[in-house]
């Protein structure tokens, strides 16, 4: 689940309560919010471990939450969910808008591309190196180029990587802005309050 919100006054609220296991997630009484149950992957030991609890360490996790500023004032909110995917979503979701000028429909509705090179974040961490996952809307021609250059190519059904979500808000002229993906048949929007998940 992902939730993205803005208000009138320009706030942005971006959240990513992952996963089916929230009701194992205890609340800390005495500071009235519960743990993430994403903690479940920090290891104690070994110390040379990547994920291990240590001092002024940032241990490594999917939930990529993001809040856009432009100009140094609040401009958008947006996120995911999807495992080791939401960043690469969200990075070509937020070069659509940033790079490419796009709308947030357009951007949200840009065919979308994923690769699993890197070790995964959960058991058995696996990776397959040169393979991307890839919406054919692309274009054929785009496709034969990547196999050219050497990847293996998972050619996924149209509509189906990403579920990406946003709220914005634009201060010169006070519009506030939000989209849902269609690939996420669960994703609701509701504009005028600019709250999506």
């Amino acid at each position: 689940m992902h939730v993205d919100a803005a208000d009138a006054s320009g706030n942005l609220a971006s959240f990513t309560p992952s996963g089916a296991w929230i009701s194992s997630a205890e609340v800390i009484e005495p500071l009235g919010f519960p743990l993430s149950v994403r903690m479940m992957t920090f290891y104690l030991g070994p110390p040379e471990h990547p994920n291990v609890v240590a001092p002024g360490k940032r241990p490594r996790t999917t939930l990529t939450p993001s809040l856009a500023f432009r100009d140094g004032r609040p401009w958008m909110a947006f996120g995911t969910m999807g495992g080791d995917n939401q960043g690469q979503w969200l990075l070509q979701f937020y070069l659509c808008r940033a790079a490419f000028g796009m709308s947030i429909p357009e951007a949200i509705e840009a065919p979308r591309l994923s690769s699993e090179h890197t070790p995964g974040f959960f058991a058995p961490h696996a990776s397959e190196p040169n393979r991307v996952r890839i919406e054919p809307r692309f274009g054929a021609q785009l496709l034969e180029e990547l196999r050219r250059r050497g990847h293996e190519l998972d050619v996924a059904p149209d509509w189906t990587e990403g579920f990406v979500s946003c709220a914005a808000y634009d201060e010169p002229t006070g519009l506030i802005e939000a989209g849902c993906d269609p690939r996420g048949a669960k994703s609701r929007c509701f504009p005028s309050f600019a709250y999506c998940w």
